[in-house]
C-alpha cells in the first residue's frame, strides 16, 4: 500500500465519521477536500525532506486543526423575538395622499395601501404593533420612513402610519388617534 492511498483510506474513514448533516452542508465538503489535498502534499513533502520535520509537524498540526469539524453544530438563530421589546403610548397620524410612489427615507417607493409606518428614530425594518386605544383594533407595521415632523411630534404624535394602516385602525376620519406602540422586532 503506497503512502498516498493509505492517506486516502484514512481520510475516507474520517469522512465517514462526520455526521450526515454536516457532510451535506457543502462548505464542509469543500473544506475537507482542501484538507485532504493539503494532507497529501504534506505527506509527499514529509517523505522527501527529512530536514525540518519539526517545522512540518507544527505546520500540519495547525492546518489540520483549522480543518476540524465542530463537535456540535451552531445553535440556530432565533427567528422570532420573545415578547415585546418596547411599549409607548401617544398619538398616531397617517400619511399617504401626495406621497404615493415617492421614495421613502429607506429608499423603497411609498405605497399608501401597504402596512408601513414612519418613525423618527426606530431603525428601518423595525416591526411594530399599533393598537388604536379607542376601538382596540390592531395592525402590525414595518418602519420604512422617517416622521412625523417636529410640529406633530411636539403635539404628542409618536408615529405616522400609511393611510391603509389608518383604515385598518379605523381613524381616517379623525386624522389622529391615541395608540399603544409595541416594538416586536428591531430592524437593522
Amino acid at each position: 500500500m503506497s503512502g498516498s492511498s493509505g492517506a486516502r483510506e484514512v481520510a475516507a474513514a474520517q469522512w465517514a465519521a462526520v455526521p450526515v448533516i454536516i457532510r451535506e452542508s457543502g462548505l464542509l465538503a469543500v473544506g475537507f477536500r482542501l484538507c485532504l489535498w493539503a494532507g497529501e502534499v504534506l505527506a509527499l513533502v514529509w517523505r522527501r525532506m527529512r530536514i525540518a520535520r519539526v517545522g512540518l509537524a507544527l505546520l500540519s498540526a495547525l492546518m489540520l486543526s483549522a480543518c476540524a469539524a465542530r463537535s456540535t453544530p451552531p445553535a440556530p438563530a432565533p427567528t422570532a423575538p420573545r415578547g415585546i421589546l418596547e411599549v409607548r403610548e401617544g398619538l398616531a397620524s397617517y400619511y399617504g395622499p401626495g406621497f404615493e410612489g415617492k421614495r421613502t427615507a429607506s429608499g423603497i417607493p411609498f405605497d399608501k395601501t401597504a402596512l408601513v409606518a414612519a418613525h423618527p428614530t426606530y431603525p428601518f425594518g423595525t416591526v411594530v404593533r399599533v393598537t388604536n386605544l379607542a376601538n382596540k383594533r390592531q395592525v402590525v407595521l414595518r418602519v420604512v420612513d422617517r416622521g412625523p415632523a417636529k410640529g406633530p411630534r411636539a403635539q404628542g404624535v409618536l408615529i405616522d402610519v400609511s393611510s391603509g394602516a389608518a383604515e385598518n385602525l379605523g381613524f381616517v376620519r379623525q386624522g389622529r388617534t391615541k395608540v399603544r406602540l409595541e416594538v416586536l422586532r428591531w430592524g437593522g
